[in-house]
C-alpha cells in the first residue's frame, strides 16, 4: 500500500549516517511527488540505493510476520523467521555509555513515592 511505502521511506531517512543526505530525502519526501523525487535521489547514490533494498526488504518481511501474528498464522515453513539467542546477562556484562551511570529512578512508579530511592 502507499502510505506502507511512504513509511518504509521515512524508516530509512533515518537510518542513513550523512545528517545532510538524509535532510536531502526529507525533503523530496515532503515535496510534490515524494516517490519519484525518493527514486531519483536513490539512483543519484548507487551505495544507498543498496541500503535502501536491503531496509525495503527488511521492512517487508517484518511486516508479513506481523500480519501473520496478528491473524493467528503458523507457517510449516519457519526459514524466513530470523532465529534469535536470547540471554540474560551478568550485571558486570552490561556496558552502558558514561552519561548513563546517573540514571535511575527517581520514585516508584506505582506508588510516586522518593524515599530509599536513589537519585
Amino acid at each position: 500500500m502507499p502510505n506502507d511505502d511512504f513509511s518504509i521511506m521515512q524508516s530509512f531517512v533515518y537510518e542513513i549516517g550523512d545528517f545532510n543526505l538524509g535532510r536531502k530525502f526529507e525533503e523530496a519526501l515532503s515535496r510534490k511527488k515524494p516517490f519519484k523525487n525518493f527514486r531519483a535521489l536513490i539512483d543519484y547514490y548507487p551505495k544507498l540505493k543498496e541500503q535502501w533494498f536491503a531496509h525495503r526488504d527488511k521492512e517487508i518481511v517484518n511486516e508479513a510476520m506481523n500480519c501473520l501474528c496478528d491473524n493467528d498464522i503458523e507457517l510449516e515453513d519457519k526459514s524466513f523467521i530470523p532465529k534469535i539467542d536470547i540471554r540474560e546477562l551478568a550485571k558486570d556484562q552490561v556496558k552502558l555509555p558514561d552519561e548513563w551511570k546517573t540514571f535511575g529512578h527517581v520514585a516508584c512508579v506505582r506508588c510516586n513515592n522518593k524515599e530509599g530511592i536513589r537519585t
